[in-house]
This record gives structure tokens, C-alpha cells and sequence, in this order.
């Protein structure tokens, strides 16, 4: 797996036209999981094992292995300092933001 130091000679050539897409646990399969032109996935520490889930689902197709670029998380800014950002945290301060207001 790479690093996201690690990106920009690796995956500098990958174009990134597709629509990004996140899957869970007993969803569907993803397109990286499904499509064999797919090249590369991004994906953070916390959610790695879901990346060698989908190499797994890859090769039972009989599909190339993917690229994994793994990047760290965003560190988190005012009212989340300390911990990491999450799409949840932010939802969160915004209704605490306007409940205060």
C-alpha cells in the first residue's frame, strides 16, 4: 500500500473523472469491486481493511489488483480540535451553531 507522500509518483496518471463512492459493510459491492478498468483506491488507516476486502472481491472476479493509496486523516479545526474531522463532528457543531444562535 502507498502512502499519500507516495501518491504523486505513483498515481500522478490515474484520472480522476470518476464520481468518488463509499460503500459498508453488507452493501453492495463497490464499482472498485466490480469494474475491472478501475486502477487505484483512496482510502484512510481507519478503513483499510475494507480496501483488502474489495482486492479480495476483485480477484475472485479474476480482476488485477488495485492500487491502494492510503492517506492520513484531516486534522480537525475550532470547535473539533483534537480529534479527527468527520462528516458527522461537523453535523454536530453546525446544530450546535444554530441552536446556540
Amino acid at each position: 500500500m502507498l502512502t499519500i507522500t507516495e501518491r504523486s509518483t505513483c498515481c500522478s496518471s490515474i484520472p480522476l473523472a470518476l464520481p468518488a463512492k463509499s460503500g459498508g459493510a453488507g452493501q453492495e459491492p463497490t464499482a472498485a469491486a466490480t469494474q475491472a478498468g478501475m486502477q487505484a483506491l483512496v482510502v484512510s488507516a481507519e478503513t483499510v481493511a475494507g480496501a483488502d476486502e474489495i482486492q479480495g472481491q476483485r480477484a475472485a472476479r479474476g480482476f488485477p489488483p488495485l492500487a491502494v493509496v492510503v492517506v492520513d486523516l484531516v486534522a480537525a479545526t475550532r470547535a473539533l480540535a483534537g480529534g479527527k474531522l468527520s462528516s458527522t463532528a461537523l453535523r454536530e457543531a453546525e446544530a450546535a451553531a444554530r441552536a446556540a444562535a
